[in-house]
Formats: structure tokens, C-alpha cells, sequence
């Protein structure tokens, strides 16, 4: 794929770099005081997280904990119990039935039939393993039930995972397809939706200070669309000079192999119906209704510029075939402005 290369490589630079910014931060001592799981993540997130899981952040933290002094007393790094065995141990711990019984519909990798098919609620795609963020792989469910009353599982790696599990459900990196429960999907896209409008009044900020106009979530229908040739909101409208930018802004995950880069590609296409469509026709729409765009800017006949703002480096930006301008937000230059104009 032609784009591999030069996104991996910028994605690496930019990394290294702000990695190099944050060195001198290892040498500073975290602080001591202790906070509870409400003061960290927020009542609503731990009550959510306990309804999906069956257990809460803290609890699972604790768990991580009980397991690592019970492989140190067995002087193991791998460790293969007797389902029921462990049981105990958990209980004798003080976890109650229900942690328990969340634990193991939750973080036990059970056996299927067949390893590449799979049965409600799991879909194809959580088993893919050319997939990240999939529900049945070892990172998500770091016990392994052996099929015959055993389960085998590493301590150290359990710890991994359930904080990988808690991070990325908190910063809501997770599709609302990878959970069972409505209030744990609408958590997650209460997160989506806030950052992405934070991440909007960013790149409306990075405009508004090199002296751009800017106005915030502009509804095409203000602007004299009908429904069926445009539909939605500019998410930053920004002019200066004669020039007015139609900003399409869009939080993005970092795509991390071929898999992730081409579903990102196939979604930003432009064509109808994918991510790229509704902004692409509202750009259309202001290009061939120039005077409407005169009752918000007093601008007669601007030339109209359409930008894709990413929230990081994307594979979009390698590619001339999606029919607008691909950016990163910290492209959005006093530099790169100026050239706009």
C-alpha cells in the first residue's frame, strides 16, 4: 500500500519528538496521596464500567494485585489453576459471587467449536486477529479456560490488560458495537461527542488566533441547503481576506496496521454515503450558492477552500483521491494559513 511508508513515518517523527519533550517528566515523583476510583474516573464511568464487566476499575485493580502475591508464593509467572480453585482464591480475597462471576463472563477466554466463528453477542470482527480492539483476544480476556476445569492465565499480563481494558473504555476508544449494555454504550458516546466538539473549538481557536473570523457549527440549512443537496453543519467556518475554509474536523484514532489504515481510507473515500460525503457536498453546495455564504461573512464571491482537520497524522493526508485538502491539527500553522490566502 503507497501510503504505509510516508504515514508510519510521520506518525513515528511526530511521536519520537513529543516522546523527547516528555522525557524530563519520568524524573518527577508521582504524587503520594491516594484518590478513590469516583475522584479518578467519575461516579458514572465506574457505575457503567460495573454494569458491563460485572466488576468495578478499583476491584479490578485489586484483583491484579491478588493474583501477582499468589503467583510470588507460588514462585510462577504462568500459572495453570483449577477454575474452581481460583474461585476460591477470589473469594477468600473478599471479592463477593458477582465479582467472580463477572470476572469470568467478562475476562475468560472461553473454547468455541470453531476458532474462527463466533455466536451473539460476539460478531466476526472480534475474533479477527489482524484486528486490534477485539473482544475475544488474550488482551481483552486474559484467562484462558482450558476446556477441562482449568484455566491458565499470567498475573503480570492480567495486570496489563485490565488497565488496558479500563483506559480505553474511560477515553471511550472503543466502539459502542464492543459492549452489551446501554448504559455503557451511551457512556462511551457521550465521551466521542465531547471530544469531539472539544477538539472543534481547537481548530476554531488555531484560526481565530492568526485573526480569522470563525463561526462554530454552522448549519448548511443556514446557508439555503435543501436536505437533499447538503445536510448538516460545518464544524469551523473561517475567513480572512477572500477566503473562506470549510472545516470538516475529525477526532481520529491512530490506525495502527494495514487493516486499521485501509478501513480508514475506504471510509474517508468521499463517495456516497462514507464519512466524507456530507462534508464534501456541503463544500459543493457553498461553491455553487457563493452569494448565501455573503449573509454570514460579507464576502462577495470568495474563493472556498475545503480542509479534513485531523486530531493526528492519518493515511488520508498520502493519498490525492479524496477530494479535499487533508490536514493534522498541528499543520494548521500560522505558515500553512498564510499560503490559504
Amino acid at each position: 500500500m503507497d501510503v504505509m511508508l510516508p504515514y508510519v513515518t510521520s506518525h513515528f517523527e511526530k511521536n519520537h519528538l513529543a516522546e523527547v519533550e516528555r522525557y524530563g517528566d519520568l524524573f518527577v515523583p508521582p504524587p503520594m496521596a491516594s484518590k478513590t476510583q469516583e475522584e479518578v474516573f467519575g461516579r458514572d464511568f465506574v457505575e457503567s464500567f460495573q454494569g458491563e464487566f460485572g466488576i468495578t476499575p478499583g476491584r479490578l485493580a485489586e484483583l491484579g494485585m491478588v493474583l501477582l502475591e499468589d503467583a510470588i508464593k507460588q514462585s510462577a509467572i504462568v500459572l495453570v489453576r483449577e477454575s474452581a480453585s481460583l474461585q476460591q482464591t477470589l473469594s477468600a480475597a473478599g471479592f463477593s459471587q458477582s465479582e467472580v462471576e463477572g470476572v469470568w463472563r467478562s475476562f475468560v477466554l472461553g473454547p468455541r467449536d470453531r476458532w474462527d466463528a463466533v455466536q451473539k453477542p460476539f460478531r466476526d470482527k472480534d475474533w479477527f486477529p489482524w484486528r486490534y480492539r477485539r473482544r475475544l483476544s488474550l488482551m481483552a480476556r486474559p484467562f484462558v479456560d482450558l476446556g477441562d476445569g482449568r484455566v491458565a492465565y499470567a498475573p503480570g499480563f492480567c495486570e496489563d490488560s485490565f488497565r488496558h481494558i479500563v483506559m480505553e473504555c474511560f477515553h471511550g476508544a472503543f466502539e459502542t458495537g464492543y459492549f452489551d449494555t446501554k448504559r455503557m454504550k451511551e457512556f462511551v458516546g457521550a465521551i466521542n461527542a465531547r471530544r469531539g466538539l472539544d477538539f472543534n473549538k481547537s481548530v476554531g481557536a488555531l484560526f481565530s488566533a492568526n485573526g480569522w473570523n470563525v463561526r462554530m457549527e454552522v448549519e448548511i440549512s443556514a446557508l439555503g441547503a435543501p436536505p437533499n443537496e447538503a445536510s448538516g453543519d460545518v464544524d469551523v467556518l473561517a475567513w480572512k481576506g477572500n477566503v473562506v475554509c470549510v472545516c470538516e474536523c475529525k477526532e481520529l484514532l491512530f490506525a495502527r496496521n494495514i487493516s486499521e489504515v485501509a478501513d480508514q481510507l475506504v471510509r474517508f473515500r468521499g463517495l456516497a454515503g462514507d464519512d466524507l460525503d456530507k462534508h464534501l457536498r456541503r463544500v459543493g453546495f457553498i461553491r455553487s450558492h457563493n452569494n448565501n455564504i455573503l449573509r454570514l461573512t460579507n464576502l462577495t464571491n470568495p474563493r472556498v477552500v475545503a480542509l479534513l482537520i485531523t486530531s493526528k497524522i492519518v493515511p488520508m493526508q498520502f493519498t490525492e483521491t479524496v477530494g479535499t485538502e487533508v490536514v493534522s491539527a498541528d499543520q494548521v500553522t500560522p505558515a500553512f494559513l498564510d499560503l490559504l490566502q
